[in-house]
């Protein structure tokens, strides 16, 4: 039997509103590579690297982990997560974790070859108990009368069929968020830099499930150029230009899945306006401004371009940081409605490592 992994390294853990473990790495092991592969990619979309191996070869995993750059030799690991399909692994022991389900390197290794070679999972759950699958920090929760997010999106899943992130970058928390939650939900994400990262992560999913090549034709627009704003020097873009754009729709389809993935490489206020044009209208707009960074106007503010654009299609919910933190503001007339929450370390997590809460939007009674 042939497993799949995945690592991702340097990941900046949240266990307070205000405090970090640095530099943790992660490992993930799919143990049947049979499995949807959907559900896989879905779950490990911005994981550093990936290899298929035979743990049947002993040395191979270690040198297989090596090649990845994981730290095995002396290192123990705790298990995050452990079922049937695969096991979610951390290094870089904090003792603020509390973990108790450890093992080392070696004896992660027999156990994978046993479960591949015997289909044994005997004595991989032996060497994880206690299994303490619910370290202090999954998610930062406050102190209030709000509901959950999870909870919130459970119960109000009818209301949201699309969500719309504008220079969401490497960003997949909201992929990730909304598509185990909602069943159907369609994600729209824009960014028109050139990012090496998300080209590799771009190809793994191209690789992996059903994808589709966008035109602007889709949109009922002539060329790349409609996606791009009139009205602001290109300059203030850093040369991002319209040939350089891109649109790619990825489908995941799974017993656990049912949501598409549409990333279009162009203008994210343009673009807004342009799918509020083909009845495409977001349900939830992410507002991220990580700062600025590369953008040439905040999305945030109200008297932002994409608040402007947006005045005829107003979403009826907004994701974001309620600290407004990076310069991100929310937009008037919408309350939050939620606790604030953070994906697991072993999930996509916001670029800034951001929690963020949903805030909808008032509701004006007519007089």
């Amino acid at each position: 039997m042939n497993m799949k992994i995945a690592t991702k390294s340097y990941v900046h853990l949240r266990l307070t509103d205000n405090s970090f473990i640095n530099d943790l790495s992660i490992i993930a092991v799919q143990f049947k590579t049979t499995s949807n592969q959907s559900d896989f990619v879905f779950n490990t979309v911005d994981f550093d690297k990936f290899a298929d191996f035979n743990p049947a070869d002993f040395n191979i995993f270690f040198d297989l982990l090596l090649e990845l750059e994981v730290e095995s030799k002396s290192k123990v690991f705790y298990a995050l997560e452990y079922n049937d399909k695969g096991i979610v692994l951390i290094q870089n022991f904090h003792d603020s974790l509390r973990l108790q389900s450890k093992i080392d390197s070696d004896e992660l290794a027999t156990a994978l070859q046993y479960i591949a070679e015997d289909n044994d999972f005997s004595y991989l759950e032996k060497k994880l108990l206690p299994l303490n699958t619910k370290p202090v920090l999954d998610q930062i929760t406050a102190d209030n009368d709000l509901p959950t997010l999870e909870y919130y999106l459970q119960k109000y899943n009818s209301e949201i069929k699309r969500v719309y992130y504008p220079g969401a970058g490497m960003d997949f928390s909201p992929l990730q968020l909304f598509g185990r939650h909602i069943k159907g939900v369609e994600l729209f994400f824009t960014d028109y830099m050139s990012i090496e990262e998300l080209s590799e992560v771009i190809d793994r999913l191209e690789n992996n499930i059903n994808t589709s090549v966008l035109a602007p034709q889709d949109f009922n627009q002539d060329c790349w150029e409609d996606f791009w704003p009139t009205n602001v020097n290109r300059d203030e873009m850093m040369g991002h230009e319209p040939a350089e754009a891109w649109g790619k729709k990825f489908e995941f389809q799974s017993k656990n899945l049912d949501c598409t993935l549409t990333y279009l490489g162009t203008e994210g206020v343009q673009t807004a306006k342009i799918l509020c044009e083909n009845e495409l209208a977001p349900d939830v707009l992410v507002l991220q401004d990580h700062g600025g960074s590369t953008n040439y106007a905040l999305f945030s503010d109200e008297n932002s371009f994409l608040h402007q654009a947006m005045q005829n299609c107003l979403p009826k919910y907004i994701l974001m940081d309620p600290t407004e933190a990076e310069n991100t503001k929310i937009w008037p007339e919408y309350e939050q409605v939620t606790q604030v929450y953070l994906p697991k370390a072993y999930e996509s997590l916001p670029q800034n490592r951001n929690p963020r809460a949903l805030f909808k939007k008032e509701e004006r009674t007519k007089s």
